[in-house]
């Protein structure tokens, strides 16, 4: 009765009893009935510079890393446990640790197992005096965590009584059963028979698995469409040397969790590893399902790489997760109407998403000329193109909406943007997805939130006539004048043109063809280099082709340069899809960066090191840079440098005709 267990293992040492290949448990008998219960096997192995990689598994002469090794032997914080005297005589309990199968290894703490006997139950056979069934009774059992563990939250792996297949849910204290969350403990409470109790049978027996974790992380995912011919794609590279749980809802514009059978939906990403789905196959959705939602993410890693992808059919673009919100965003395309898009008939769609638990309030305005601009493509937005508009958006809800239907005409808009202002609440995160009607061509761009730097980059600049064009926005958000130089850069570090100076008063922007910008003689491919006198200067780039728009992308303008990130999809299949990789060094100083190509599974596929020379330009397929990627679908790239760059991935399609889809994304920054 009342039994408390405080089971302390970790790091194998030389102090410890136990000889190196032996294998460790953990068992717990009861002393009531006899009965035990032990943990999976760990087995020991020696460790002997402690870099957390098995002396049988050191390279010689290489720097070992843990994320590629098994952790044999590295076993997980001790936890103890409490059970409440007053209604249960009996406990068996089995911490497991470490790495020793898919549900096992999520959690920090592991997972704790559970079997209570309450006291005076003779499960459902008990009647009270009346004749009548009793009601089920109910436990508590207190987790008391080691000083160094900090959790907020608490997951289950086991049925529950809305789905009976073992899955990972959510376990917090709901006014009967849940757990509760304290700075040195965890109090978790039953009801026989109920959600927790995994035998979800009312017989005087409590049978539980789960541990604690941390949500201290969001991913914000701010459009996810599933339809017959649509998809969204999701990728989540866990980058670090621990496993973790992610848990992802899609949320309808109202903020509601019905639209999927499975949401919200767990799952767990090991170490190293990478976790790449269709938004229809984690929420389970069937195939006539036609929703648009926005898509949430919490995980106790912050150490994660994100992706999404929106396509179907020859279309695809996308970008990739934001982290935060913003009370102040920036649409900086807008294609609506006829001739919108290069005289093309294309449309705008807005997804502006509300994380928070509280309804926000949003004020959109439509900037631009009304006079199209002059032919050099200088705007000096005179106002609004149309009525403000003020929009409430629900708890968790979100705005998909058209252009059009936002500010309710129709419209014919070629070179605007759209100033997207919380006014009330705490803020938002947007998407903008641009449809040509007339192609099966798709561009998306996150909403910018504003610079606070002076300088800004495309490692992608093409302006190739009759093959492809780029196009450039650049926008001063500031309220004042700057003064800008814009340069296009070679790969080998040299000015394709003449740099330009300009000014761009407070709230106007350019919007031009990069050829036209830089008046280029003939071919032109590097890299785009922006310096300006002050901060608040945003802006991004379209490429394609300019014939017969079979394809495009878009880019935002990279303002933060990096020495490691993550691109967090790799698709190489010979005449059907490509992937390459763009990086451009701004510094004045030689960059050694190393490109390590990573299978969905966590195994180094292969590497590369370049020297990427000061002011220089590098651009290959992933298959070049490191040839035993050829031919794989799914992983991710691991960028590492020892200066400064810029970088950005590129997808592709491939038909008889040439290249058949397009998309660009940015890295996800690790520093």
């Amino acid at each position: 009765e009342n039994q408390s267990v405080n089971v302390n293992v970790g790091h194998l040492s030389d102090s410890t009893l136990v000889e190196v290949d032996a294998g460790i448990t953990v068992t717990v008998t009861s002393e009531e009935d006899g009965t035990s219960a032990f943990s999976n096997c760990v087995v020991a192995k020696e460790d002997t510079d402690g870099d957390g990689c098995a002396d049988e598994e050191e390279k010689s002469g290489e720097e070992n890393d843990p994320r590629k090794c098994s952790k044999k032997g590295v076993l997980g914080n001790p936890v103890s446990v409490e059970v409440d005297e007053e209604t249960a005589n009996a406990i068996i309990m089995a911490i497991i640790f470490g790495d020793l199968s898919e549900e096992d290894a999520l959690l920090p703490a592991g997972l704790v197992d559970l079997v209570i006997k309450l006291k005076g139950q003779q499960g459902n056979e008990r009647l009270n005096q009346g004749g009548l069934p009793l009601q089920a009774q109910s436990t508590t059992v207190t987790l008391f965590l080691p000083p160094d563990l900090k959790v907020d939250t608490y997951y289950n792996f086991g049925p529950t009584p809305d789905d009976p297949e073992p899955h990972f849910y959510e376990f917090l204290f709901d006014g009967v059963t849940g757990a509760e969350i304290f700075e040195d403990r965890i109090v978790l409470h039953f009801v026989d028979g109920q959600r927790g109790d995994h035998d979800l049978t009312e017989n005087g027996e409590i049978v539980t698995r789960g541990g604690p974790a941390t949500n201290a992380s969001l991913l914000l995912f701010p459009f996810n469409r599933t339809a017959p011919d649509s998809f969204t794609g999701f990728a989540v590279s866990n980058f670090s040397q621990r496993n973790a749980v992610v848990e992802m809802d899609a949320f309808d514009s109202e903020g509601d969790l019905s639209l999927f059978s499975n949401n919200p939906t767990v799952f767990g990403v090991s170490a190293a590893n990478q976790l790449a789905r269709l938004g229809a196959q984690i929420f389970e959705a069937d195939e006539s399902t036609d929703a648009v939602s926005w898509v949430r993410a919490k995980t106790d890693n912050p150490e994660l790489g994100s992706f999404f992808q929106i396509g179907g059919g020859a279309r695809l673009d996308g970008s990739v997760a934001f982290t935060e919100q913003s009370r102040l965003m920036y649409f900086t395309r807008v294609f609506e109407g006829p001739t919108s898009f290069r005289g093309q008939p294309a449309n705008t769609l807005l997804s502006i998403a509300n994380p928070n638990s509280e309804e926000i309030t949003v004020k959109l305005t439509l900037l631009g000329n009304p006079e199209g601009g002059s032919p050099a493509g200088w705007i000096e937005p005179s106002g609004p193109l149309a009525p403000v508009q003020i929009r409430t958006i629900a708890p968790r809800g979100a705005l998909f909406a058209t252009v059009s239907e936002i500010f309710e005409e129709e419209l014919n808009v070629a070179s605007a943007i759209i100033e997207a202002e919380v006014t009330e609440g705490e803020g938002a995160v947007g998407f903008e997805l641009i449809q040509l009607q007339n192609q099966d061509t798709v561009i998306g761009l996150n909403a910018s939130f504003g610079s606070t730097q002076t300088e800004s980059f495309s490692a992608q600049l093409a302006s190739i006539p009759g093959s492809v064009f780029t196009n450039l926005k650049v926008l001063n958000t500031s309220e004042e004048n700057r003064s800008l130089t814009l340069t296009a850069v070679a790969e080998d570090g040299s000015d394709l043109a003449v740099p330009v100076q300009m000014n761009l008063g407070a709230g106007e922007f350019l919007e031009q063809d990069a050829g036209e910008v830089f008046a280029f003689d003939g071919d032109a491919v590097g890299s785009l280099r922006i310096v300006a006198d002050g901060e608040g200067v945003i802006g991004d780039i379209i490429f394609g082709d300019p014939v017969a728009f079979n394809f495009a992308a878009s880019l935002p303008l990279q303002t933060e340069t990096f020495t490691e990130a993550v691109f967090s999809q790799v698709a190489d299949l010979p005449g059907l899809f490509f992937t390459g990789l763009a990086f451009y060094n701004p510094g004045a100083v030689d960059a050694e960066v190393t490109i390590e190509i990573i299978a969905a599974n966590g195994e180094l596929v292969g590497q590369a090191t370049r020297v990427l020379e000061a002011g220089k330009r590098l651009s290959e397929l992933t298959s070049q840079l490191v040839p035993d990627s050829a031919e794989q679908a799914g992983g991710y790239v691991l960028i590492r440098s020892d200066q400064p760059l810029i970088a950005q991935i590129i997808f592709g399609g491939l038909g008889p005709g040439g290249i058949t889809l397009f998309s660009a994304v940015p890295p996800t920054v690790i520093q």
